[in-house]
């Protein structure tokens, strides 16, 4: 084993390099100050672009996470199922829902009609 190839003067090295570059930026930030642009609602785009990059790429990257230890498989295929029943009858009753108003809306609109109609001929109630 060489002396030289232990991890602590490494460790050390690579501590006072990323100081010095620290230091380093620190200066050039305060010698030359330049303003930032903003966006007109006053929020920095350039961190909001940022964020929005690095969420897009941990949601692409990032494998999902697995099923705990402890969590017996089937309950997952029994809620997707059950997830799936609701779904299909949320669907069916959304349609149900949609002639209905349908219907309510062909009837107010006869209702207005005639309304009008006694309007213009000069009935009144």
């Amino acid at each position: 084993m060489r002396l030289d190839a232990s991890p602590a003067p490494r460790a050390a090295f690579i501590r006072l390099a990323r100081v010095r570059a620290a230091k380093t930026r620190a200066a050039a930030r305060a010698s030359s100050p330049k303003p930032r642009r903003r966006n007109p609602t006053g929020e920095r785009a350039e961190r909001t672009s940022c964020a929005l990059a690095k969420k897009s790429a941990e949601a692409t990257t990032d494998p999902p996470r697995p099923l705990l230890p402890s969590t017996d498989p089937w309950q997952h295929v029994f809620w997707t199922g059950a997830g799936a029943g609701f779904a299909n009858w949320n669907a069916e009753w959304e349609a149900k829902l949609r002639k209905e108003v349908d219907a309510m809306n062909a009837e107010r609109q006869a209702t207005n009609a005639r309304f009008m109609e006694s309007i213009v001929k000069g009935e009144s109630k």
